[in-house]
């Protein structure tokens, strides 16, 4: 019986991973894993100054990369994406875009058809449909902010209210073009992750902004945040 035991094992190994999508693979977490960022700037005709930052987890940090460009050009350079890394390019108006651990992600910008940046952008990889989500249709909450005469239950409400529309808005986009599974459960996490965070966070606001103290009684998003902590380390499990 004891050669039964690796057989089976390489049986389900392969098992594991024909349910696998080719093309957007497994993403485990890498300790050390990079990622490479190419940028093809095309119809270039004047002169314009870039700058790419991106968030690394384990250590966490900040790292930023600039350049200009006044002509046709190819610029690259590899980040730290020891998870699924979200990174961001600004010139006159933002976009973002994902690169996973060893792989490549190509962003072609002509600087000929649109003044607006998120209309010129195209994408070419692995994650290119996900960066397409995130530039084009993610619909981003950063500046909900309470105002003054706001009570924290409507603001709460409206916050859930976002929520609901953002969700709706990445169902819309997966429905048009299909996204990776995992990337749609990640995504998920992090619109409801966010909105809990915000309705926490509008207590310190109202504190500094308007001189209001009010008790904080929202729901705590701890539980929401380990599992969200758990899904940037990679941990797909549920679905091989």
């Amino acid at each position: 019986m004891k050669p039964f035991i690796p057989v089976f094992l390489i049986f389900l190994l392969i098992l594991c991973y024909g349910k696998l999508d080719n093309q957007y693979p497994y993403t485990d977490y890498f300790p050390n894993g990079k990622g490479l960022v190419r940028f093809h700037f095309v119809n270039v005709t004047d002169t314009s100054n870039y700058t790419c930052w991106y968030n690394t987890q384990l250590p966490s940090g900040q790292s930023v990369e600039r350049f200009c460009i006044n002509s046709d050009s190819l610029i690259e350079f590899e980040v730290k994406a020891t998870k699924p890394t979200i990174n961001y390019l600004h010139e006159n108006s933002p976009a973002q875009f994902m690169v996973l651990p060893n792989d490549t992600i190509e962003i072609f910008i002509d600087r000929k058809k649109v003044s607006s940046l998120a209309e010129i952008i195209s994408f070419k990889g692995k994650t290119a449909i996900i960066s397409e989500y995130l530039t084009q249709a993610k619909m981003w909450l950063y500046d909900y902010f309470p105002a003054k005469e706001e009570l924290p239950e409507n603001y709460n409400s409206r916050i859930d209210s976002a929520s609901i529309s953002a969700l709706g808005k990445l169902d819309d986009f997966n429905d048009n073009y299909k996204l990776p599974e995992w990337f749609i459960e990640y995504e998920k996490m992090d619109i409801v992750s966010h909105c809990e965070k915000l309705k926490q966070m509008q207590y310190n606001q109202r504190y500094w902004k308007y001189n209001q103290f009010v008790e904080n009684n929202t729901v705590q998003a701890s539980k929401i945040k380990e599992k969200e902590i758990k899904i940037n380390r990679g941990i797909w499990i549920s679905h091989i």
